[in-house]
């Protein structure tokens, strides 16, 4: 493929995550070694941003300004959640495309870098085709992030780490909380996650079993049909298990109580004389 001489546009889309920014860094990191890639622009707001001309020139920030992206929240240059969709409103989309592309070529962009996830990739697919239709030479590349990991053609998406890692804290912090209660009663908890139609993220809570009797006991996908009868004799399952875990530390805490209560009384039947010859000694003088 062969190199464009021109200018780099960067945008952020969608819901952000911790690593977002991250991502932004590196587009940013990397351009800056290529000869031809002449400037370096922010889309603030994401595509909705770039409709208006929003931009940025990233090329003026200090290095240190941009290592510390890798470690800030949110999303940095902005984001939103804007399609252009040709499906439900064909003339709105057109009209999109055709500013959007003003705004392209008025600043020499060659290249197009889109951090998002489902609808950001659709829509840096649409620009792809859109520069091809217009033989406008771009690179349009989408940088994947999304929580929910269900982007095709990738191992795991930036950003799943982080929400499995949040999420399995979660239940662990519930499960404390349950496991203190004395009594079975309302001691169910049902905790929903995010993840469009894609169980990653609630696959991802198991993380936070340890032991076989932790939660989360039940995890049902999206992708698996639900089925009441094993999700019932699941959870009578995990029931029955954590009332013979209650009955096991039960018959520890009793033994260990055994065990100290006789070691006090041999430690008080071997210093009762030796208490008694003190007291005589204090009362009597030196008898």
């Amino acid at each position: 493929m062969a190199e464009l001489l021109g200018n780099l546009l960067v945008a952020q889309s969608g819901g952000p995550t911790a690593v977002i920014n991250s991502s932004v860094a590196g587009v940013i990191c990397e351009a800056g070694k290529h000869e031809c890639i002449e400037e370096i622009y922010g889309g603030l707001n994401g595509v909705y941003g770039i409709l208006r001309e929003e931009l940025v020139d990233i090329g003026e920030e200090n290095t240190s300004d941009i290592q510390r992206l890798k470690h800030t929240p949110a999303a940095a240059l902005g984001t939103c959640r804007y399609k252009i969709d040709f499906k439900t409103d064909p003339k709105q989309a057109e009209a999109d495309m055709k500013r959007l592309f003003e705004v392209i070529e008025a600043h020499n962009i060659r290249y197009f870098f889109y951090a998002g996830g489902n609808d950001s990739q659709d829509t840096t697919n649409k620009v792809h085709l859109e520069a091809q239709k217009r033989g406008y030479d771009l690179r349009a590349i989408g940088v994947p992030k999304t929580i929910d990991n269900d982007l095709p053609h990738t191992d795991h998406t930036p950003g799943y780490g982080s929400v499995i890692k949040y999420n399995a804290t979660t239940v662990m912090e519930v499960g404390a909380d349950v496991r203190s209660m004395a009594t079975d009663d309302g001691s169910c908890c049902i905790i929903e996650v995010m993840g469009r139609a894609a169980g990653w993220i609630a696959a991802g809570t198991v993380l936070a079993k340890r032991e076989p009797e932790d939660p989360p006991h039940i995890i049902l996908l999206p992708e698996i049909a639900f089925e009441e009868e094993a999700v019932h004799c699941e959870g009578e399952s995990n029931r029955r298990a954590t009332r013979l875990l209650r009955g096991r530390r039960r018959r520890r805490a009793q033994g260990r109580r055994r065990q100290r209560d006789r070691r006090g009384q041999r430690k008080a039947r071997f210093l009762r004389p030796s208490r008694a010859r003190r007291c005589r000694r204090s009362l009597g003088g030196n008898r």
